[in-house]
């Protein structure tokens, strides 16, 4: 993933543990310390927030990162110059990894940021959503009943998240038909779509 000129990935070490990199400038982008050549550089190595975590995943968007541990905690940073505190960006009020300790009941399994949420997929299947304006997440609005979510991708203004069976379900702007519902309509709440043989 990737916002701007930089880049994060996930390595399994000699030692089994997945651990997160970056790559790129990051003066005037997200960073996680002064990233000031175009080289690998290990994020934990750099805040001790995550240097005992074992990443499970992560997610990039304009204006913050977030990546939830193996254990399911959610740390969230925003960009330099974004704005912070309870309004705009309440889940990512530092330049530094911060754990959020409002989403704790939420144990995370993935992560994904648009331009104005954060969402995140249980251990149970169950969506979140925590908007930039709220002090805590809140149960996806309009998820059928009984869906077990696996993963998800997000844009800037929609997401697509599937089911263990493969299912994807979609929301948000729809534009440009990015939806691929077939019209331009954008949807407030999770929409199943079905994929061509």
């Amino acid at each position: 993933a990737a916002v701007g000129a930089l880049d994060f990935a996930q390595s399994r070490a000699p030692d089994g543990l997945r651990r997160l990199y970056q790559w790129g400038l990051s003066a005037e982008k997200l960073h996680v310390g002064d990233v000031q050549d175009p080289t690998w550089s290990l994020v934990q190595d750099q805040r001790e927030e995550l240097s005992s975590h074992e990443i499970g995943g992560f997610a990039v968007g304009r204006n913050a990162a977030a990546v939830h541990t193996r254990g399911g905690d959610v740390y969230t940073w925003k960009a330099p110059g974004s704005e912070g505190g309870a309004g705009p960006m309440a889940f990512a009020r530092s330049k530094n990894p911060q754990r959020l300790a409002a989403a704790k009941e939420v144990r995370a399994t993935c992560v994904g940021l648009t331009d104005e949420d954060l969402i995140m997929i249980g251990d149970t299947g169950e969506a979140w959503r925590w908007r930039m304006s709220s002090d805590a997440p809140a149960p996806l609005r309009g998820m059928p009943e009984g869906i077990r979510l696996m993963g998800l991708s997000c844009g800037g203004e929609h997401c697509v998240a599937y089911t263990a069976e493969g299912q994807p379900f979609v929301w948000g702007s729809n534009e440009y038909g990015q939806l691929g519902l077939g019209d331009e309509d954008d949807r407030s709440t999770p929409e199943p779509i079905e994929l061509a043989e």
